[in-house]
């Protein structure tokens, strides 16, 4: 019968507790309230055990010590106890702390945390707990009174349950994916030296910013990666839409870019194109549970159509984009617009095609340099970068894509390759803003390559 083996599971579970009091010290349990037979399942087991990490993390925060830790499951459920050591810890303050644990979460009513003192006797709050189903009732009254029935309990339970998984694991996608944009802009800027662009040890063709200004920006504009990535996670539809979600968010990283700059334009061009990219991949994360480059390329098309009217729509802001557009059409002039509705084609074939085989965990210091440098020069030897077409001209572009080309078949040190468009850069008075944004979206499509394309 199963209640017997539940009685005799809830007896050994009392042995252990009187063990651990034998010892002096408290104890403290976590179990399920899982209404019904059986007891256990893989739903409420893989809940058990996130329940488990997340309980330990709090207290350990709060400073209480937990020893001898035993996991297990039996015929009353999953199981998890141990002794707590904290001498200026009493059993009254424990369960404290695991009541406050037990309110805060969101599925707190599904946990049930025991604190039992140092002679083996249970401590109670002393509080009536609603029942979890329908919240209106004590739980004992509507148990008694079988208000619910087992079956709809355990169903609406088990779906509470995978909603969380499913908000914890779009919270842990999305958070990964900001911190992965995050670290691809600041590669970028630390990449030194650079032609014509900010780096650690110059500014470039620029005086009106330096390091610690594109430092600042990365900080101001980082804080809504996260936010973008939930905004494609969470996504359906056609991807027309996508746009004005994505340049809400742009809009006010440009606002806060500017606040931390004194008003110079460091990024404009990233967050734009982060933003895309970021929105795409935790779309196809999402959806598929695993990133793919090609529908990557797919999804950044479908996007771009929309970018495309928009160059071609007369009515448009007078953008430098849009002036580059006019002069010189969209295949050249097309700028971040036409890179996002090509699929990032640049930034794939020129820049993630160099680090596909790489492991940046294996590269000293000077090598990750030396590799992003000839990153940067296959993006410039390839890129119609509209930084250079507005504030100049075609054959000044050309001419700096081809010094990029013979720098890039070079051989000697980054520093060796780069300082004829060093100088070049400064002769002209140009700097390839647009190709270092490309960069940072390589960096970044390599990163989620690598963690999220379970195919590889």
């Amino acid at each position: 019968m199963p209640l017997k083996k539940i009685i005799l599971a809830r007896e050994n579970r009392a042995a252990i507790r009187n063990k651990i009091a034998d010892s002096g010290n408290i104890s403290l349990s976590v179990s399920l309230n899982v209404p019904g037979f059986p007891k256990t399942s893989e739903c409420y087991t893989n809940f058990f055990r996130e329940i488990i990490h997340e309980i330990k993390r709090f207290l350990k925060a709060r400073l209480v010590e937990l020893k001898e830790e035993l996991i297990t499951a039996d015929h009353a459920g999953d199981f998890f106890i141990c002794s707590v050591t904290n001498a200026n810890c009493s059993p009254e303050q424990l369960k404290q702390i695991t009541e406050s644990f037990e309110m805060n979460h969101p599925l707190g009513r599904f946990i049930d945390v025991d604190v039992f003192d140092k002679e083996g006797k249970p401590v109670s709050s002393g509080k009536s707990k609603k029942c979890f189903y329908c919240g209106k009732y004590s739980a004992i009254e509507c148990m008694r009174s079988k208000r619910h029935s087992l079956e709809e309990i355990r169903k609406f339970q088990e779906e509470k349950m995978m909603q969380y998984f499913s908000g914890k694991k779009k919270d842990n996608v999305c958070r990964e994916l900001a911190a992965l944009a995050s670290r691809s802009i600041l590669y970028e800027v630390a990449l030194s030296p650079k032609p014509g662009l900010v780096d650690y040890y110059n500014s470039g063709v620029h005086n009106d910013m330096d390091y610690f200004t594109f430092l600042n920006s990365s900080a101001a504009i980082s804080q809504y990666f996260n936010q973008l990535a939930q905004a494609g996670y969470v996504f359906t539809g056609d991807f027309s839409g996508a746009l004005p979600l994505i340049r809400e968010t742009g809009l006010q990283m440009e606002k806060d870019m500017f606040a931390s700059t004194n008003n110079v334009n460091t990024q404009k061009g990233i967050i734009f194109l982060m933003g895309v990219a970021l929105f795409i991949t935790a779309n196809i994360i999402s959806n598929t549970n695993s990133f793919d480059i090609e529908k990557f390329k797919e999804v950044s098309t479908n996007i771009g159509k929309t970018l495309l009217a928009e160059l071609e729509n007369n009515s448009t802001e007078k953008t430098h984009g849009r002036v580059c557009y006019e002069k010189y059409g969209k295949g050249i002039g097309g700028g971040a617009r036409y890179e996002v509705a090509s699929g990032f084609s640049t930034s794939i074939h020129s820049g993630l095609s160099l680090l596909a085989n790489a492991d940046f965990g294996k590269l000293d210091y000077e090598e990750l340099q030396s590799l992003l440098m000839d990153v940067l020069l296959s993006i410039m030897a390839n890129n119609s970068d509209t930084n250079i077409l507005y504030r100049s001209d075609l054959q000044t572009l050309n001419d700096l894509k081809n010094k990029a080309a013979e720098a890039l078949k070079s051989k000697g040190t980054k520093e060796q390759k780069s300082q004829s468009l060093i100088d070049f850069c400064k002769e002209k008075k140009i700097s390839p803003g647009g190709s270092a944004d490309l960069l940072a979206v390589s960096i970044f499509l390599y990163f989620v390559n690598n963690k999220f394309n379970h195919g590889s």
